[in-house]
């Protein structure tokens, strides 16, 4: 197989007429193939300005442009012909029809659309009809006479009338009576949901910010969250403690499971030290020198509480624990945060 090589005439006669000639006409002219001519215009570093794309694809659609002759026949005849039919007349898309109705403001009446699809409705056609009987009796022979197309009573219309509702329908069934968890409303339930406890989704997020999950609820959600990092994204103070560590050249990890009777993943932890530093929000973990109780719900009490247990858990384990409040550390430096690990960490002598 021999290689035909490209000569300078070649190469200038390709610069000089890039915008006059398409790739396939260059290789036609030159006796080369379209790949080739792709090729070297590439490693020649010219391309195809996109006024040349845009000149080549007008000159391409000279016969599908718009005339005002075109214009005038959809004037004139909007309500004789369809979109498709007219679409047929011009050798042009349905699509290119309607954009072009669109553009020029028409729109046909809707008593014309509406007897449109009454003429085009296969049950008012007799070929359609008694096509659909030939292929239903042939599908399924056991059925029977039958008639396709005939009107037939406003059987809905006229159940929506007589239906009875609430206690008046045969279907009701509700001997179970409780009342709501939350707010004490009544509650009259049937078989599938007599242990129900609250009246509506919005009593139970409500009874859930306020005394938190059941305790077998709980259970399955650390369990769950043993598997998975959480939150997702550290706050703010997590960071800047995070960074401190980082300054001090300090390994860390975030996020660690505690396996403790209180199990929960700790803001971090340093294996070294074998310690835990909790990044605690003055108001989500009742900073009492700042929120008084009466500004903290039931559940961030709890919260307090638990926080008191999981640091004693930690301590009988063996594991230190400094817990610095938002407020400290936001104006914390690294010379205070050195000397906040120096009171747990004792020096070697």
């Amino acid at each position: 197989m021999t290689i035909k090589k490209w000569t300078s005439e070649e190469e200038d006669f390709i610069k000089d007429n890039i915008t006059l000639f398409t790739n396939t006409e260059f290789a036609n002219k030159l006796n080369r193939t379209y790949e080739s001519i792709s090729n070297k215009i590439a490693r020649l570093k010219i391309g195809k300005p996109k006024i040349f794309n845009v000149e080549r694809i007008r000159k391409n659609q000279v016969n599908k442009k718009w005339t005002p002759y075109k214009e005038k026949f959809i004037k004139d005849n909007l309500t004789k012909y369809s979109n498709t039919e007219l679409a047929k007349i011009f050798g042009c898309t349905v699509i290119s029809v309607s954009g072009k109705i669109s553009n020029m403001g028409l729109r046909r009446p809707k008593e014309w659309i509406r007897e449109r699809m009454r003429e085009n409705n296969p049950m008012k056609n007799p070929k359609s009809v008694k096509k659909m009987v030939e292929t239903i009796k042939r599908r399924y022979p056991n059925w029977g006479d039958f008639n396709i197309g005939i009107k037939r009573p406003y059987l809905a219309k006229r159940n929506r009338e007589n239906i009875r509702r609430g206690k008046d329908s045969p279907n009701w069934n509700r001997p179970y009576n409780h009342n709501c968890e939350y707010c004490g409303k009544k509650m009259e339930l049937s078989e599938c949901f007599k242990n129900q406890k609250f009246c509506s989704t919005r009593c139970h997020g409500d009874y859930i910010l306020k005394f938190g999950h059941a305790p077998h609820v709980m259970k399955k959600i650390k369990e769950n969250r043993a598997k998975q990092t959480f939150p997702k994204k550290d706050t703010s103070i997590e960071i800047k403690i995070q960074n401190f560590l980082v300054q001090l050249k300090i390994d860390f990890l975030t996020h660690q499971y505690m396996k403790i009777k209180h199990s929960y993943q700790c803001d971090i932890f340093v294996p070294s030290m074998n310690l835990v530093i909790e990044c605690d929000g003055d108001y989500w973990h009742g900073n009492r020198n700042i929120y008084r109780n009466e500004k903290l719900t039931e559940r961030i009490l709890r919260q307090r509480e638990l926080d008191n247990d999981r640091t004693r858990e930690l301590i009988e384990k063996g594991f230190r624990v400094i817990r610095i409040w938002e407020n400290k550390i936001v104006h914390m430096d690294l010379n205070q945060f050195r000397e906040k690990l120096m009171t747990v960490i004792p020096t070697k002598k």
